[in-house]
């Protein structure tokens, strides 16, 4: 049977110092296999070590208490970016991407009173979870 593992990569800034004698619990939202590494077993089998590396912050928990949110590498700006690049090259090459882009963010500026309201009453979303949190203080 193969043998399967992990190498985690990478660098994230972090906001405040660890106490090198204690354990911590390491969430990971999204991450990119940078390498795979295959090598032979002595019994015809093989062990495959995927190296990941974070593509987002990570989270740090101690004794099940969230500790510490590292800094992202991207911005809401560029993330934001990224996703209508990405839906522009699914459905929309046959305009410019650049003028796909200011149109989307004109149509999201003038429109941010529905988007907020539309979001509102969105079961799982942020300003859902806000709402029902205000109406409850």
């Amino acid at each position: 049977m193969d043998t399967y593992k992990l190498k985690l990569k990478g660098i994230v800034e972090i906001q405040q110092p660890l106490n090198d004698e204690e354990e911590y619990n390491l969430k990971i939202p999204r991450a990119c296999i940078k390498d795979l590494h295959t090598k032979p077993n002595h019994d015809g089998e093989h062990t495959l070590t995927y190296t990941v590396e974070p593509t987002s912050h990570i989270e740090i928990e101690y004794q099940g208490i969230p500790l510490i949110k590292s800094k992202d590498k991207k911005s809401f700006s560029q993330r934001l970016r990224g996703f209508l690049y990405f839906k522009w090259n699914e459905n929309f090459t046959h305009i410019d991407n650049e003028l796909f882009y200011e149109g989307v963010m004109k149509d999201i500026i003038a429109n941010g009173d529905e988007i907020i309201e539309i979001l509102k009453n969105k079961k799982g979303t942020f300003l859902n979870k806000l709402r029902y949190i205000n109406s409850i203080l």
